[in-house]
């Protein structure tokens, strides 16, 4: 389906930027802002049985629903950010999500997985919740975080969504490992000679077994090693499985969607300037007739919350608070024109 009314998309915008916003003065001080219900269930997704959470508002439904799709490692139901399902509830949305396999009760395996079975898995809890009159599966959004980035183009492509929220979502997953390497080298203020080492052996061909990898792994320098994490078997064939993921022909089966992109100003995991820039080479695709993309990068920082002296803290955060600032940078493809125009986030509303 194509987003009808924009309403309801103005209102998940706005109740997603501020969050983004003004995250650590909203969750601290106000941990529970509205009215939410948790609702356990179980659902099958393949040869698994997974263990979900549903955040209800309290108010009459039917709601809207919005699938939650985590990011790497074993996410449960609390790896979720309350003041999101919070303010989503407040909207009117429902949310749900799930541990993945193996973890919290759920079967199965997580790192046994590629991205299609994740997808599978958005699709599988929705046919479960679609039997509810409390729901409305048909008013449908997507959050994907990090590596749910690359799950939510193929959920594009198995159901009708309204609209996508993309939370800090790689491009391609060799290069994503590339930009964190070179981070961790930026980090650990590597002189030049060491970082050139690291980067030689990023770039190493690291054999097709797992013992490939594992002789890879003990031929590396000592000084070297310690920038690269060893990889259980598991693992291993997880990234094996997942190694050539790239969203830039993904991205495709998103144009016609409502797309919110939340970025990090400092992200030491996915570079963002990329991510943004292939995501807006796709959205003025001439392929794309109503897509609209709208983009928050949220940049935080300590700083001192006075400039008088004072007495050296053993704890630096107590005296510098983090502060965040979101930047809104949206534009509007015109589904009558097909032209592009930058635009406030008023006026593009």
């Amino acid at each position: 389906m194509l987003w009808t009314g924009r309403r309801r998309w103005i209102t998940v915008t706005v109740a997603m930027l501020v969050f983004v916003g003004g995250a650590t003065l909203v969750y601290v001080g106000e941990q529970n802002m509205f009215a939410l219900e948790n609702e356990s269930f179980t659902f099958e997704s393949g040869a698994n049985e997974l263990v979900a959470t549903l955040h209800l508002p309290t108010s009459n439904g039917p709601h809207g629903v919005v699938v939650f799709v985590p990011g790497d490692g074993p996410a449960d139901v609390d790896t979720g950010i309350l003041p999101v399902w919070e303010s989503l509830a407040d909207a009117g949305y429902a949310t749900v999500q799930w541990n993945k396999p193996g973890v919290g009760g759920s079967t199965g395996n997580w790192l046994d997985q590629n991205m299609d079975d994740r997808a599978d898995e958005v699709t599988d809890v929705l046919e479960a919740l679609d039997e509810r009159d409390d729901l409305d599966t048909d008013d449908l959004g997507v959050i994907g975080i990090s590596q749910g980035g690359w799950v939510i183009p193929l959920v594009a492509d198995r159901v009708d969504v309204d609209f996508f929220v993309a939370w800090s979502p790689a491009i391609v997953w060799t290069e994503q490992g590339a930009y964190l390497t070179e981070r961790q080298l930026a980090n650990a203020h590597a002189d030049p000679e060491l970082a050139a080492r690291v980067l030689t052996a990023d770039q190493e061909d690291r054999g097709n077994t797992y013992q490939d990898y594992l002789d890879w792994y003990a031929s590396l320098d000592d000084d070297v090693v310690e920038f690269f994490s060893a990889a259980s078997e598991d693992r291993w064939n997880f990234a094996a499985r997942n190694n050539d993921l790239d969203a830039r022909e993904m991205l495709q089966a998103m144009l016609d969607t409502a797309v919110l992109l939340l970025l990090g100003g400092h992200d030491d995991n996915v570079d963002v300037t990329d991510t943004e820039r292939v995501s807006a080479r796709s959205s003025a695709d001439p392929a794309s007739t109503s897509s609209t993309i709208a983009v928050a990068i949220t940049t935080c920082s300590t700083t001192p919350e006075s400039t008088s002296p004072s007495p050296p803290s053993s704890n630096p955060a107590a005296s510098s608070p983090t502060v965040c600032s979101t930047t809104s940078k949206p534009s509007l493809r015109d589904p009558m024109t097909a032209e592009r125009h930058p635009t406030t986030l008023d006026e593009m509303f």
